[in-house]
């Protein structure tokens, strides 16, 4: 599968799960809220994860806690 749009996990917390193969060549959308398990969307691909370089990565917090330097969160999970 080649993403050449949006791809983006939800309209709330959650998994996309791709059972194929994966490139990234358009947006991605992840929300993530600090205070929620799981935390933040995730992109399950159980093929090869590619990224074509091209499109952008939006990070929405859903949280009332804000975002701080060193946070991290898992994106995909391959």
């Amino acid at each position: 599968m080649q993403n050449s749009g949006n791809l983006s996990p939800g309209t709330s917390l959650g998994t996309l799960t791709i059972n194929n193969d994966l490139t990234l060549a358009g947006n991605l959308f992840i929300e993530v809220n600090k205070s929620a398990s799981p935390s933040n969307d995730l992109v399950v691909v159980s093929g090869t994860l590619t990224n074509a370089g091209i499109g952008t990565v939006t990070v929405m917090n859903l949280g009332l806690t804000a975002l701080a330097a060193g946070d991290r969160f898992q994106l995909f999970n391959q």
